[in-house]
Order: structure tokens, then sequence, then C-alpha cells
């Protein structure tokens, strides 16, 4: 019984004594932001032009890995060239790449274009310096139409037109001949 409880405690202070050097040398975890917010607004701009506005309930930002991380709720506007709003993304997950302003969302992502056309993914990639939205897993697309699209991938600028459905598949409640006539 002695042996089972020395070997038991030799576990415990085997699993605890897992700090890195620095954790060690400085006391603090390397894990902890450089800066956290709640309520936060970031403004992503491109030449000094407005490109997204985004909100989160929750963010926390890491200077050495060039990284912000939004955890709780995530809205992010984007504008076009006269700074008029094109679409709105929302997800419960994202983050932002400091050295190029990209946006990568996840979980739940939805993105609504002001034209009337929505996409949902899991996960989406938005390019600041192009504009361009992709999402290299599964999507679901409604046109303004009212048309369902699936796909296995996507690509578009954030106005969500101009697009590409990889391996389309899809659903329409219209007749064939105003399709044609629609398009």
């Amino acid at each position: 019984m002695k042996k089972l409880i020395l070997f038991l405690s030799l576990i415990l202070i085997a699993g605890c004594s897992d700090i890195s050097q620095n954790e060690k040398n400085t006391g603090v975890s390397a894990n902890i932001p450089d800066q956290e917010s709640w309520d936060a607004e970031i403004v992503l701009t491109r030449a000094g032009q407005r490109q997204a506005l985004i909100k989160t309930r929750h963010l926390r930002k890491y200077n050495k890995k060039n990284i912000v991380l939004m955890d709780q709720g995530v809205t992010a506007d984007f504008y076009d060239s006269l700074g008029h709003k094109s679409s709105r993304l929302t997800s419960e997950k994202a983050r932002i790449i400091q050295s190029t302003n990209n946006l990568y969302a996840s979980n739940n992502v939805v993105v609504e274009s002001d034209s009337g056309v929505t996409l949902y993914t899991d996960s989406l990639k938005w390019v600041n310096e192009t504009g361009m939205v992709s999402s290299e897993v599964p999507v679901k697309f409604i046109t303004r139409q009212q048309d369902t699209l699936y796909g296995t991938s996507f690509r578009s600028n954030a106005k969500l037109e101009n697009w590409t459905i990889e391996k389309p598949e899809g659903v329409t409640s219209r007749e064939m001949e105003k399709i044609v006539k629609d398009e």
C-alpha cells in the first residue's frame, strides 16, 4: 500500500512539473495574450481605405505569434471600393494574421451580401489585399432567386459576385426556361 501511494505521488509530481524554461524564468505563461479585450471593434484597411469592420465579444492579441484570436462571436462587415458595406460575415470564431490583415473565420460561418445571396460554410478565408473570400470545405450557397447550391469549395469577392463553386449540386423551384432567361 505504501508503495502504491509513493508511486501515485511520483506520478502527480511528474505531471505537475511540465513547465517550460521560459515560464520558470519569468513566471509568466507563453499563452498569456499581450492584449485582451471584450466587446472589441477592429478596422482593417488597405491603402488607408476601410475594407472591414470586425466586432467580437472577446479577443486576444499575441504580438510574437502575429495573431489576433476572437472566440466569442464575430461579425465582420466588408466594404467596397466606394466605402459602402457590401456584405456581412458572422461566425463563432475567427483569427486575423496581423502582418497581412487576412481574416480566417470558423464555426458556423454565414456571409450575407447586400445583393441578397447567402453563403454557409464552416471555414472561410478573407484576403485583405484582394478582397476575395474562399472556403476549402463544403458550402451551401443560396442565390437571389432562392436556388440552393452545394459544393466542396467556394471562391468569390466579398460581395459574393463572380463566384465559383467546385463540384456543384443544387435545387431550384424555378422552371428551366425561366432560369435561362434570368441568367
